[in-house]
């Protein structure tokens, strides 16, 4: 685990690693920060990341001393309105994203230690492995479908090369009107490297077919990922095979094979075929099949989601409304051109309690730096990971240790005093010289230290009288003794945490009058 350590604001450095280690060294060593009314609350490690929302893009890897990093899901597909087919291959059973066919075989064997994208690739090693896919209604494969753009992709990790099978295959037959003539597309292994075969697939406007094929990499790299890619432009009459986005081989499907303009589309027969399998063939893995009916722009080989991901906290409890964040420490590794950065918000109760939602006023924040300013009683934490897009990698984030100071109840009132009347008392102390105090609570009843009382005209115990640093309570029975205390409350505090002033009794009589 590399660790870095904020020194100047300008620098590169502390955006990126703060040791949270020599942070508190510095914390400690610094002049004015009471320590010891510092609370913490650590996310990672021990905690797991519990506090983290559920969250898509965010996966939980072995890290530092044992525990779990939050590292970058792999980069994946997500389903769409022009999606055919997705197999991810995370999970059994098998289904289509996109669910526009239905897996019916396979051994379904999955793998979790060699995947390229999310958290598993299919294995293949036998016959067994063979996976078929039925075509809904509505799928582009149903009899008569007129086809225009089209793309298909994958994820392959080849094995053995001296084999020969299919990644992917579709066959059909036309009518008797043609006699029967078959109809294929494939995307095949054979002699070290791949083709794409399309039989009888392109139709010329006169109704006859046309067959195209194209060569892959000449020559397949064993037991490395690389990702594979066949697409065709309806409107250039464009095919061509990309591995890892670079053209192995293109043509034109027109007349001359060139762009001049004439452009032939696929068809699909008119009889129903025999569905799409998967995996025949051959010794390897195959991970985030896709077809789509577009001629995809980007070819998607990242590793990570090129933009990264942002991930949120849910509202972690400072104990009470007002407490000051100080310090938000985080341990964590970028690596070359990755990045993490953090923010915070802040929210104190609402009129129903909960914290509010609706707020957006994310606060930046440089891990280690001393926090100013910031109050409330539930903070949030947002979480930005941002991967090096040329080498593919990922940050790791182990650690985040939250500093706050719970917010200090006012001091009692000082000088209490109490004078009696004819069925009242009169109550003044002094004032509380503090910053944000908002009033003050008045108690009373008959037993010293136990302020139920109910008779007054101001209502039960206790009376919010605001700021004022007097009042009269009338309404008390004459001859009984009552005792009195005050509280201050603050603008943040809960003012059950509040001491009280030292307390004073008085008896009401008629001969005060």
């Amino acid at each position: 685990m590399r660790k870095r350590t904020a020194v100047t604001q300008s620098s590169r450095i502390p955006a990126r690693l703060l040791a949270l280690g020599l942070a508190l060294m510095l914390q400690a060593a610094a002049p004015g920060v009471p320590a010891a009314s510092e609370r913490t609350i650590t996310l990672g490690t021990d905690d797991g990341w519990r506090a983290l929302r559920d969250e898509p893009g965010a996966r939980l890897e072995a890290g530092r001393r044992g525990y779990l990093d939050l590292t970058l899901d792999r980069f994946r597909y997500e389903a769409g309105p022009t999606t055919e087919l997705l197999l991810r291959f995370d999970e059994t059973p098998l289904r289509d994203a996109a669910a526009r066919h239905d897996v019916v075989g396979g051994a379904q064997e999955l793998t979790t230690t060699a995947h390229r994208t999310g958290s598993g690739a299919l294995l293949v090693d036998g016959p067994e492995d063979r996976i078929e896919l039925v075509p809904r209604a509505g799928s582009a494969f149903v009899p008569g479908h007129q086809w225009a753009d089209f793309t298909f992709e994958f994820w392959f990790y080849p094995v053995a090369l001296n084999e020969s099978g299919a990644i992917l295959r579709w066959h059909a037959r036309e009518g008797a009107e043609h006699g029967f003539r078959v109809q294929e597309v494939s995307i095949e292994i054979a002699r070290g490297t791949t083709r794409a075969r399309f039989e009888n697939f392109f139709v010329r406007p006169d109704g006859q077919p046309i067959s195209f094929e194209l060569e892959g990499p000449r020559r397949l790299i064993p037991r490395t990922w690389a990702h594979h890619m066949v697409r065709f432009n309806g409107r250039t009459g464009l095919i061509e095979y990309l591995v890892d986005g670079v053209p192995s081989d293109l043509t034109h499907v027109s007349e001359s094979r060139r762009h001049d303009g004439t452009v032939f589309y696929p068809r699909i027969a008119a009889l129903r075929g025999d569905g799409l399998v998967v995996a025949d063939g051959f010794v390897g893995a195959v991970d985030e099949l896709r077809i789509e009916s577009r001629f995809v722009e980007d070819p998607a080989d990242h590793e990570y989601p090129p933009r990264g991901e942002t991930f949120s906290t849910d509202y972690l409890d400072l104990g009470s409304p007002g407490a000051r964040l100080t310090r938000i420490d985080a341990i964590y590794d970028a690596p070359l051109l990755s990045d993490v950065f953090l923010s915070y918000r802040l929210v104190d109760l609402r009129d129903d309690h909960s914290p509010r939602e609706d707020r957006e006023d994310w606060v930046p924040v440089i891990p280690g730096e001393t926090v100013f300013g910031a109050r409330g009683r539930f903070l949030q934490l947002r979480l930005e990971l941002y991967p090096d897009t040329r080498e593919g990698l990922s940050p790791r984030l182990s650690q985040i240790v939250i500093a706050y100071e719970p917010a200090d109840p006012p001091l009692p009132p000082t000088g209490l005093r109490a004078i009696p009347h004819d069925g009242a008392v009169t109550l003044e102390w002094a004032e509380t010289r503090e910053p944000d105090i908002a009033g003050y609570l008045v108690y009373y009843g008959d037993q010293s230290g136990r302020y139920f009382g109910t008779d007054g005209s101001l209502g039960p115990s206790p009376v919010d009288v605001g700021r004022a640093t007097s009042v009269t309570i009338d309404g008390l029975a004459n001859g009984t003794l009552y005792f009195f205390a005050v509280q201050a409350y603050g603008s943040f505090e809960d003012h059950t945490s509040a001491e009280f002033s030292r307390e004073v009794a008085a008896r009401p009589a008629k001969v005060y009058r």
